[in-house]
Parts: C-alpha cells; sequence; structure tokens
C-alpha cells in the first residue's frame, strides 16, 4: 500500500505541478478564458487513462512496438512541449504594457487554447497511464483492495497540493511566478528530456553504451530526490514570497472606499493568503518526507555475494537446487584472470534461464532484486523475470547453457564470447 501511494503522489505531484503552474499563469495574466483548454486537456487524460489501461498495451503487443521505445517518445514530446512553454514565458517575463497586449492578442487564439489541452493532456496521460497500469497489474485480493487505497491517497495529497499551490499563489506577485515557473519548468524539462534519452537507448533506437549510462544513469536513478529538491524550491517561493503588507497593499484601489470596509477585506484576504499558503507548505513536507524516506528505501543495497562456482573441464556447473523459483542467484567464474558473475533464476519449476550480472549499455554494474522486480543498478531500469536471457536494452547479457537433469551446464568459451561486448 504504502509503495502505491509514494508512486501516485510522485506522478500525481509532477502532474498537479504543471498544470497548476499552467493555470496560475493563465490567471495572473487575466486570462482565466483559456482555463478551460486545460481542464479539458485533463477530463481527456484521465479518461483515456483508465481506458488505455486495458487497450494500450495490446494495441503495443499488436503493433509490436517496444514498450522503452512508447514511453521514451512520451517523455521527448513531454519534453518538447514544456520547453516550449518555458521560452514563451521567459520571452515574455519583461511583462511591459506592449508586452502585455501582445500576449493577450497570441493567447486569445484558439492555436494556444488547443496547445494548451495539448500540453495537459500529454503530462496527465503519461503519468496516470503509469500509475494506473501499476495498480491493475496487481491481483485483486485484500493487498489489491490495499493498493488502491494507497492510489487514492497518493492521490488525494497530489490533489491537494495542485490546489493549494493554485489558491496560495492567487497574491504571488507575477514576476515572482514567472521565476518559479521557469525554474520548475527548466527541471522538469531536463527531467524528461534525460529520461526519454535513456528509454529511446534501452530501446535501441540511440546508440549507447557505458560512458553514455554513466552519465545518464545516475539522473535517472535519483529522480525521486531531484524531485524532492524541486518541490523544496517550490515551498521556499510560496512562504518567503511577500510580506503582509505586501500581499495586501495590491488587492484594492482605497481611494473613494470605505476604510473600515478596505481593511476588513485586507484582513480576510491575508487570512486566505496565509490558510492556502500553510495547507500548500504542509502538504508539501508530507510529501516531501514520505518521497526521501522511499527514495531512501528503494536505494540499490549493496552488492550480493556471488556463490564460487569450480570449473569442471570446459565447463562450470550449477545444481538447479540452487537456483530459487523467481528469485535470481549469483555465482562466480574464474575464466582466466578475470573473475565473472553470472546470474540465474527459474521462471517456474522447469524454465531456467542464465546471463552474466551485467548489459551492453551499463556494463558490470549488476542488479538487484526487491520483491518481485529486478532492477540495473546503474540506471534503475526495471525489468520482468521473462526479459532475463533475451538480448537488448538494458536486459542482462544473455549465456548460452544447458540443463542436464538436475545441473545446468554452462561452457567457459560462452562465457568468453558474452563477455567482449562489456570492454
Amino acid at each position: 500500500m504504502l509503495e502505491t501511494a509514494i508512486i501516485t503522489l510522485r506522478e500525481g505531484l509532477e502532474a498537479a505541478l504543471i498544470v497548476t503552474i499552467i493555470l496560475t499563469v493563465l490567471r495572473q495574466r487575466g486570462r482565466a478564458d483559456l482555463q478551460p483548454w486545460v481542464l479539458a486537456g485533463l477530463l481527456c487524460a484521465t479518461v483515456l487513462a483508465v481506458g488505455g489501461v486495458f487497450w494500450i498495451p495490446e494495441l503495443l503487443s499488436r503493433w509490436r512496438v517496444n514498450e522503452e521505445a512508447y514511453e521514451g517518445t512520451l517523455y521527448l514530446v513531454g519534453s518538447l512541449l514544456v520547453g516550449s512553454f518555458l521560452i514563451w514565458l521567459y520571452r515574455h517575463r519583461g511583462w511591459a504594457s506592449g508586452v502585455r497586449e501582445a500576449a493577450q492578442r497570441r493567447l486569445a487564439r484558439r492555436s494556444a487554447g488547443l496547445a494548451l489541452m495539448v500540453l495537459t493532456f500529454l503530462m496527465v496521460f503519461r503519468e496516470a497511464l503509469e500509475t494506473l497500469v501499476f495498480v491493475a497489474a496487481i491481483s485483486f485480493s485484500t493487498v489489491w483492495l490495499l493498493q488502491v487505497f494507497g492510489f487514492l491517497v497518493g492521490l488525494t495529497l497530489a490533489v491537494v497540493f495542485g490546489w493549494a499551490f493554485y489558491r496560495g499563489s492567487r497574491w504571488v506577485p507575477l514576476p515572482q511566478i514567472f521565476r518559479l515557473s521557469l525554474i520548475v519548468l527548466a527541471i522538469l524539462t531536463v527531467q524528461f528530456l534525460v529520461t526519454g534519452i535513456h528509454e529511446w537507448v534501452e530501446a535501441e533506437i540511440l546508440p549507447g553504451g557505458p560512458t553514455e549510462m554513466a552519465i545518464i544513469g545516475p539522473i535517472v536513478n535519483n529522480q525521486m530526490i531531484i524531485f524532492t529538491v524541486l518541490l523544496g524550491i517550490v515551498a521556499l517561493f510560496m512562504v518567503a514570497s511577500r510580506s503582509k503588507l505586501e500581499a495586501l497593499t495590491v488587492l484594492d484601489d482605497p481611494v473613494g472606499q470605505d476604510p473600515a470596509v478596505v481593511q476588513r477585506r485586507q484582513q480576510y484576504r491575508w487570512r486566505q493568503y496565509r490558510r492556502w499558503r500553510w495547507v500548500f507548505v504542509g502538504t508539501t513536507a508530507v510529501a516531501a518526507f514520505s518521497l526521501t524516506g522511499f527514495y531512501l528505501y528503494t536505494k540499490a543495497p549493496p552488492m550480493e555475494p556471488a556463490q564460487p562456482l569450480a570449473v569442471q573441464g570446459d565447463r562450470v556447473v550449477i545444481p538447479v537446487e540452487r537456483i530459487p523459483v523467481r528469485r535470481i542467484a549469483f555465482f562466480g567464474v574464474t575464466v582466466g584472470d578475470t573473475q565473472t558473475r553470472l546470474l540465474a533464476v527459474r521462471l517456474d519449476e522447469t524454465t531456467v534461464r542464465v546471463a552474466l550480472d551485467a548489459c551492453v549499455l551499463c556494463g558490470p554494474k549488476g542488479y538487484y532484486q526487491r520483491g518481485s522486480q529486478v532492477y540495473c543498478r546503474n540506471c534503475s531500469a526495471p525489468l520482468v523475470f521473462e526479459t532475463i536471457g533475451v538480448a537488448g536494452g538494458c536486459n542482462p547479457i544473455p549465456v548460452p547453457f544447458e540443463v542436464r537433469g538436475a545441473e545446468v551446464w554452462v561452457r567457459l568459451k560462452d562465457i568468453q564470447a558474452a563477455v567482449p561486448p562489456l570492454k
């Protein structure tokens, strides 16, 4: 339940942050008439994501589309759209009267509304689909009900975060909203771009190797903590945005009004501002502590020691009983002067898979298992057991083997032949 809540919170916060920034900028610019386009994109993405849980995997299978290629494309398109919105904000950051008129004319075009709708749709659709696929993959049981509850908890926190940010930013000056938006969107653009490149390298659309993955890997591997820092930046902007006096004096023109009425209105608005600001900060603190704790909990454990294998003639022999069912086991064999790590797993009582504890993209960084999921130590790419022994992407490099009764035979020449791609 906790894992589902954290994953939903992480994905939901990312979408909520982008959507609320768009809504806030439109409101601050006096173009609330374009907000329905954003909400329409949000609604379409939510509806299609719910349906996509069932029909998108089928389409990917029918059209033989690699999952990494599909996810990478969504990330790269998202990076392009968020980056274009970032450039547009940067170009109009001065907010002179002439720029205001030009920007409002541009925003008045229907194409601007459609662009905002597409941007919102893609951002929310990707996040919602990833989360819903994760929840739908769990069998219907008491555990499944707990996962659904965790999903609802994470979603609720994300919605409260977005709504509190939107309401609390009502009295934040436009230049500060611009600065905050530029920082957030710049970080998210880079994150989407790097993740999209990583997925395309896994799908073998782009070339890659240990050097490239050593650069990309740490960014992908530490996305959770990067996003937590981003939340902290947003919270600091909200808390230190302005003083009480500044937050109130810009709201009314007191000329010709009863001073007592103006004062009561300002006090009411100050209470609103203060309430929503601290609701936002409190929600952000809960999210940040949750994400940080989850990041520390899910960090790759120390590399598991390899069980030594003795060479028998031209091969090494692994007793089948030493290979657990759906739990990877690590073995070490010395070929010449080189110590090589193997991993092996049984998919069921009879099906065995053997591979190097390495891949052609990340090199001999190895893998680890948490629960029922296997991960790359370098780039955190998740693997399923069925892809172990299948060449390509971040999958372990396959090694030919034979099952002889209660033993698995692996020839030394096959191990040596699999090692060169790592060099």
